[in-house]
This record gives C-alpha cells, structure tokens and sequence, in this order.
C-alpha cells in the first residue's frame, strides 16, 4: 500500500512537469479593472448679493439715506455656517428704509427638488419710550415684552433672472416670468412653515425640479412700512441691473408710526435640496421638515417689580399705624427685636423714618407692591441669613459714619440678599460719596446678592470696593443709573465703583451724563470676576484705570446706545459683543 501511493504521488508530480514544460493547452485571459460605483452630488451652495439704505449698515460710516451695496450681508458662493452668512442684520432701521438682495441657489451636479424654510426666532420691546408707549392710549399701552418691528416690516421673494430686480414680463419664453411667491409682513413669516420653490407638484421654479449644474435665482425686498410691486420693464437674462436705480418696488414709511421705535426681530431661512430621479412624488410639504438648530432663551436684563414675591407669612409685622400688640409693631427696628433668628418679618405699606440695625437672620419684606413701604433711612445688615425686599430705601447715615447709604453691608455678614427694593437716592443733593450699597471695606464675604433692584441717584449706586477672592457678590438683574455729579456735589459717579470679587450680569445701565461710568475697575485690586450679558446705554460705560493690569473681562454686553464708545483702554476685554441690545424684563 504504502508503494502505491508512493508511486501515485510520483505520477501527479511527474505529470505536473509534462503540463508545465509543454503549454499546449489552449487559453484566454479577459481582465476588468477599476471598477466603480460614482455617486452624483446633491451639493446645495448659496451666494447673496445684498444691498440696503447706508444708515442701517453696522460699520458704514455714511448715513445719507442712499440705498448702497451691503457687503456685511453679501457673500459669495459657500455652503452657509449658522450665524455666519445673515440675508438681514441691520440696524437704526426707521420708516421707508428697504433693501435688496439676489439670492444665487446652486444645486450641485444632478436634478433636484428644492425647498425653503424660515422663521422668527426673537421678536423683543427692548426699551419702551414716551412716544411708543403712548401710541393707540394712554401711557402703559404699548409695556408688553413683544416687539412691534415684525408687523412694521414687510417683505416679498420672488422668482429672479438674477439682475436684482423686480421684472414680472416674460424674459426667455414661456413659464420664465419673474413671480412673488410669498409676500407680506416679518410676522407671518415664522408660519409659513415649508416654501415650495420646487416639487412634484410645481412652484415658483416649475414641478421639472431644478437641473443639475444650473443656477437659479430668488430676489427678495423688506421695507419698513408699505411695500408695493411695481416692476420694472424686462430686459433680458443677460443683462445685469443694478437696484441702485430702482428694485421695481415702492417703499412707503408714512403709516409705520411709532410703536416699533427700539423694537427688534431676528430670524432664520433655510434651504432644502434633494433628489429628483428615483423620487418623483416628493413635496415640500410632506417630505420636508426643518431641522433648526437650537436657538437659546432670550436674554432678558434689569429689573421687574411685576414678579416680586410678598411674604407668604409674617411672624412680626412692622406697621406705621399707630398700634402696637404682640407681632405688631410700628417701626422695622421694633419688628427686628421682637423677632427670632429665622422668622419672616413683614412690612405693611406707610413710611419709616429710621435707619435699622438688621443683626438678627431675618427676612424682611414688604407686603404690598414694592415702594408702597418707604424707609427714610438705611439698613446696617450685621448678621448672616439675611434678606430685605420689595421696599422703597432712600437712605441713611448708616455704618459708614456720616456717609449716606441704602444698604451697608457688615464684615460679619454671609449669605444677604438685596432683592426687588427702589433704593433711591434723590434729595441727596451736594452731599458728595452717597452709596446705594456698600459692603465693608476689606471684609470677608460669602454670597452676596444683589438682585431686581432698581439703583440710582447715588454717587455710587453700588461700592464695592472689595479686594477679590473669587466671586462672594452676584449683581444680577438690577437696573442701574449713573447719576449726573452735578446732583449730589461730586466730582464723579458710577453705577458700579471699585468693582472687585463680583460677577455683574444680566443688569441694565443707564447714564444721565455722556459717557457715564456703568462699573469702574479701579485698581489691580479691584477686579470684577465678569461682566456679561449687559445692557450698557445712554452713554453708559466700563472704565478701568489701571492700564497694564490683568484683563478685565467684558463679553457679550450691548453698548453704548447714542455712539459713545466703551473705553479706550486696552487692558477690557470687550469681544463677543451682543449684536442688539437685549430685552428688558
């Protein structure tokens, strides 16, 4: 056995030698290579050019009311980057103002479907003045925290040979008239919803769908006010217009009034390409859902008395009545005596003429609106825990010796809150270094809150005058004015002096002189932790004087409503800055 396969093995070998020395056998080799699946593209680019009036441009230094090019919301052909590319962001927009822009769509390398979206993301009163209150009724009409410039501007898009203006005849046979496809007020635009510019079953651009390597072109005009279509005589797809000498729109302002004045609205638009081949049902409506990104809360600032929270209950009620029982007491300062660690003590609406030593845990509240208790004099706090709201403090030789003060903050004192008060300094004329709160100078503090109050007449609203370890003072929500020097005999006022160890946020600063000082840095020392997400107007501004110091940080504020700048001084760190100025609460 083993010889036969021993000799099988030797035969399959011997053979094998035969097949490879001859090549006799016939044969034919075919070779495929490269063998590919290519897909085509669906790549949608935009390109705008955009024209408005020079007074709404940010950074023009022109304002003639001439309509110009806006290279701020004109790109060319990209893919868009939320908060990058804007069709509008302008400004100090009033009645009559308009702009143009062209809208190039490209849809890359095959035939698609194509789609639109927009809505409107903040739609803010900011501030409310005399005027716009008083429009329709009496003064308190227009005090919501909606805007009115939505309804005030108007808008139309239509389909466009890419001239950049409005020329309803026909240019290149039939079906290539130019056509508004949607038209009306800012206000309705959040619900439209899906804008078919074309599917299965038509728009503005034909149910063809839009063809593969090819441009098409969507103008669009806002107004504030009336916007009319006039149309221009066609001239041809060739032969570039400029809108300079006219958009084949009419804008009329007259009617607009002023319910808008300091009004704003932001927005976005989005646009939407798919597929055309192997997907012929396809509409806007049904196929297509926006996918927006995120848009954050909108940042309100500075006080509301409307949300002041009364005491639920009152263990010692303060009250200027007359009588006195067991928990009834005529002065604060009784009320503070009679009361335990921890209790509530309630202040009924009438005027106290005191100041108050406050050196008990106690919350302290007033029961009516806040102001309708009024406290002619100051509060010492010299304990922890402690909590004043909801009143009208103007003040008192407190703590600090001679100097008048609101509120005069103890060394001793940890966890305060100042909350929901009118701390009004008026009256306190040629009396110089008036303070609406100041803490002890050097002190140790921890959580200190100064919050929906409205500060002002003070030499300082607030001083702080605090060398920093971390943050122990948050100043949130607060509405705060810089006084004018000339009121109270000093040779300067802030808002906010010697800031240090405090985060400022969310506040809204005034100034009754130009180029008012909103928060002064002082020193090295004196270093507020940020400065964030504030309204800075009327002039209003940040100053530091230490140059060379460590970098005082300012971001996302508003500023300088009237055109004075921030500060010259390099050692502020000013940028993001807001882009409108924020709500007010």
């Amino acid at each position: 056995m083993k010889k036969i396969l021993a000799s099988l093995g030797m035969l399959v070998f011997a053979g094998a030698v035969v097949a490879s020395g001859t090549g006799a056998f016939f044969n034919d080799t075919e070779t495929s290579t490269g063998n590919t699946f290519a897909a085509g593209d669906i790549d949608l680019k935009i390109d705008n050019e955009s024209y408005a009036i020079d007074c709404n441009i940010a950074d023009l230094e022109t304002c003639t009311g001439a309509l110009v090019a806006s290279p701020g919301t004109s790109w060319t052909l990209t893919d868009l980057v939320a908060g990058t590319q804007k069709f509008f962001n302008f400004s100090d927009v009033k009645p009559g103002d308009d702009g143009e822009d062209t809208i190039s769509i490209h849809v890359g390398s095959n035939d698609a479907w194509l789609c639109a979206a927009a809505r409107v993301t903040s739609d803010l009163d900011n501030s409310i003045t005399e005027p716009e209150d008083e429009v329709g009724g009496p003064a308190g009409q227009d005090g919501t925290a909606d805007g009115d410039l939505d309804s005030a501007i108007n808008f139309a898009f239509w389909k466009d040979d890419g001239d950049n203006v409005y020329e309803p005849g026909e240019n290149e046979g039939p079906g290539s008239a130019e056509t508004i496809f949607l038209a009306g007020p800012l206000s309705g635009l959040g619900a439209q919803g899906q804008i078919k510019l074309s599917d299965s079953t038509g728009g503005p651009f034909g149910n063809a769908g839009v063809p593969g390597g090819s441009t098409v072109y969507v103008g669009k005009i806002w107004c504030a006010g009336t916007l009319t279509p006039t149309g221009l005589t066609q001239d041809g797809s060739d032969s570039v217009r400029s809108p300079l000498t006219g958009t084949g729109f009419t804008c009329n302002g007259a009617l607009l009034g002023n319910i808008s004045q300091t009004d704003s609205v932001t927005g976005d638009m989005q646009f939407y390409a798919t597929q055309k081949r192997n997907n012929p049902t396809f509409t806007c409506a049904q196929n297509y859902t926006p996918v927006w990104p995120e848009v954050a809360p909108a940042v309100l600032v500075g006080s509301n008395f409307a949300l002041y929270d009364n005491p639920n209950t009152c263990d010692v009620t303060a009250d200027d009545d007359g009588a006195v029982s067991a928990g009834h007491t005529n002065t604060i300062t009784a009320a503070v005596a009679a009361a335990s660690a921890g209790q509530n003590i309630c202040v009924a609406p009438g005027t106290y003429n005191e100041n108050v030593i406050v050196n008990k845990s106690v919350t302290i509240g007033a029961t009516g609106a806040v102001g309708s208790a009024i406290v002619n004099g100051g509060f010492d706090i010299a304990a922890d825990n402690v909590t004043v709201k909801g009143l009208k403090v103007n003040g008192g030789s407190i703590g600090i010796g001679p100097t008048l003060a609101g509120f005069f903050v103890e060394d001793v004192a940890n966890n305060v809150t100042i909350t929901d008060n009118n701390i009004d300094g008026t009256g306190k004329v040629n009396v110089a270094g008036t303070r609406g709160i100041i803490p002890a100078a050097g002190g140790t503090f921890a959580n200190v809150l100064i919050q929906n109050n409205s500060i002002h007449d003070w030499t300082s609203d607030i001083y702080l005058e605090y060398q920093p370890a971390g943050a122990p003072f948050l100043i949130k929500w607060n509405d705060i004015e810089v006084d004018n020097p000339a009121d109270n005999g000093a040779g300067a006022a802030a808002g906010i002096g010697a800031v240090g160890g405090a985060h400022v946020t969310l506040n809204q600063f005034t100034s009754e002189v130009a180029a008012g000082e909103a928060i002064g840095e002082a020193t090295p020392y004196y270093k507020g932790e940020a400065n964030d997400f504030n309204n800075f107007l009327n002039g209003s501004r940040l100053n530091d004087y230490s140059p060379g110091a460590p970098i005082v940080s300012a971001e996302n504020n508003f500023w300088n409503l009237g055109g004075v700048n921030q500060t010259t001084l390099a050692e502020v760190d000013f940028t993001p800055e807001a882009g409108v100025q924020y709500g007010h609460r």
